[in-house]
């Protein structure tokens, strides 16, 4: 009944006239894939009668009402190759890493040009949408225009933006991105994350925090505290959903729209017409969007290669150099690729992925099984979930050749609990109340609707770290007798 009553409530909503808003969407990360999620939110903004801006490294499609200011982040080739070296990183140096790109991030879209004259203008905006990537300097965007704040993030709940709508989290329940674990985590995981977790607020406290204020301080027209800004968002929309990133517990200051870009556009012809003719089934292999295939070693490209040619099915490979030598009639290359739209052809079987959130989040709508090698970050998380629901095996990165490949695709295509997991997967994130995209237009439009609608975040927000831990508790039950102890003495002591 109560979904019942949600549904139609949301449904009447999405039916009336919305009153028109000034948005300002701001997503500074470098990865294409993450902004292919946060585009069809703004778009559909725009489309509903929004005056919509958009800030990002890349040009958002042309529509209506839409306007965007393009960033690009200078990543050249040995960079993009560099990536692949962070699974030998441990995960204290991982996190030391982090902070140095999103710090980056961060000042490349303060530092341009045309965001200085957005800043320095007399424009004003109602709401303001910011991906979360560890960059709270961007928050400042929305004090400066006096307007109501959303986070945007493309990952599930994560200690780079938990704390910021007001969502508690422990050590003990919830895994940091770079740890390789998923909940629920034994003595050694938890050990492991608790220490990155307390690193990584070490880093934020004595460098992070101070250079995101620094970089405030230098490219707004006024130096807005961080403190005054960091916890002023009225909600998060969070790419994750339970099908993909488990149950935990959120706030209702939380809304979870894994899905929200998931929608058919149709297959260039060249795509089509090869996957079409697969008749004993086609495997699309991609790395994502920062990650170079071409960027292998020459001996594991031959390997695959030569692996490829051997196998009864069709493949599709995101390789990035199109002069690929000794290229089988079965293999299909190309720089890009439509990636959803492939899985959602009935033709594919399998999927050999780096499982970044929105090619995990595909796989797991498509009912399409998984064969995870993951790189960095949030990528190992996702692929242990996918194992998890055995609808998913993992293949380290260092271990990648050839033949272990083909090992994992044979395991994958011939044990039926992979496509049949994948399917029960699939038939739980479809079952929704309502289109994931339309829920987050919603409370997008919710915000602006209730003057921020503060009441949804969580007194969390009003504890600083020592107060939510008890840190300042314990150490009283801990001080407290001992300073009784020392008077008891003292006053024995005088007494004789």
């Amino acid at each position: 009944m109560y979904y019942l009553i949600l549904s139609l409530a949301l449904l009447a909503h999405l039916n009336s006239s919305a009153v028109c808003s000034r948005i300002l969407g701001v997503f500074p990360s470098s990865g294409y894939s993450q902004y292919l999620l946060a585009e069809p939110l703004m778009i559909e903004l725009a489309e509903k009668g929004h005056e919509v801006t958009v800030i990002s490294a890349f040009e958002t499609r042309n529509v209506t009402n839409l306007r965007s200011i393009t960033v690009p982040m200078p990543v050249d080739k040995e960079e993009s190759d560099s990536l692949y070296k962070l699974q030998d990183l441990n995960i204290f140096r991982n996190l030391e890493v982090f902070n140095e790109l999103t710090l980056a991030c961060t000042e490349n879209i303060l530092k341009d040009t045309k965001v200085q004259s957005l800043l320095n203008s007399n424009e004003s905006f109602d709401l303001v949408i910011v991906e979360t990537f560890n960059n709270e300097g961007h928050l400042a965007f929305a004090k400066h225009f006096k307007a109501h704040l959303v986070l945007f993030s493309s990952q599930a709940l994560s200690q780079w933006n938990a704390e910021l709508v007001g969502n508690i989290n422990l050590p003990s329940y919830l895994p940091t991105p770079f740890s390789r674990s998923v909940p629920s985590m034994n003595f050694m995981e938890r050990f492991i994350n608790t220490m990155a977790m307390w690193y990584d607020k070490y880093l934020k406290i004595f460098y992070h925090y101070p250079a995101q204020q620094a970089l405030i301080n230098k490219h707004f027209p006024v130096k807005y505290k961080l403190e005054d800004i960091m916890y002023n968002a009225s909600l998060m929309l969070s790419c994750s959903h339970v099908s993909t990133s488990g149950s935990i517990s959120l706030t209702p200051s939380v809304i979870e729209v894994g899905g929200l870009h998931i929608k058919s556009k149709g297959l260039p012809d060249n795509f089509k017409s090869f996957l079409d003719s697969a008749n004993e089934g086609a495997i699309l292999f991609s790395m994502g969007s920062n990650l170079r295939s071409s960027s292998l070693s020459k001996e594991t490209i031959r390997e695959i290669v030569n692996m490829i040619a051997n196998l009864q099915y069709k493949v599709i490979w995101k390789f990035e150099d199109l002069d690929l030598e000794n290229k089988p009639s079965n293999l299909l290359i190309s720089k890009w690729v439509p990636q959803n739209d492939i899985l959602a052809h009935p033709n594919i079987i399998a999927f050999i992925s780096h499982c970044g959130m929105g090619g995990t989040t595909e796989a797991v709508y498509h009912g399409v099984p998984v064969i995870g090698i993951p790189v960095f970050a949030d990528q190992f998380a996702n692929v242990l979930r996918l194992v998890r629901m055995e609808m998913a095996v993992e293949l380290p990165f260092q271990q990648l050749s050839g033949k272990v490949l083909q090992e994992a695709i044979q395991e994958v295509l011939h044990n039926k609990k992979y496509r049949e997991n994948a399917k029960t997967r699939s038939n739980v994130m479809r079952d929704r109340v309502l289109e994931p995209l339309d829920e987050a237009v919603y409370w997008v439009e919710y915000v602006i609707k209730h003057d921020g609608a503060h009441y949804l975040k969580s007194s969390f927000s009003d504890l600083a770290w020592y107060q939510l831990y008890l840190v300042d508790v314990i150490l009283a039950i801990a001080v407290i007798p001992y300073v009784i102890f020392i008077l008891i003495r003292l006053m024995g002591k005088l007494l004789t």
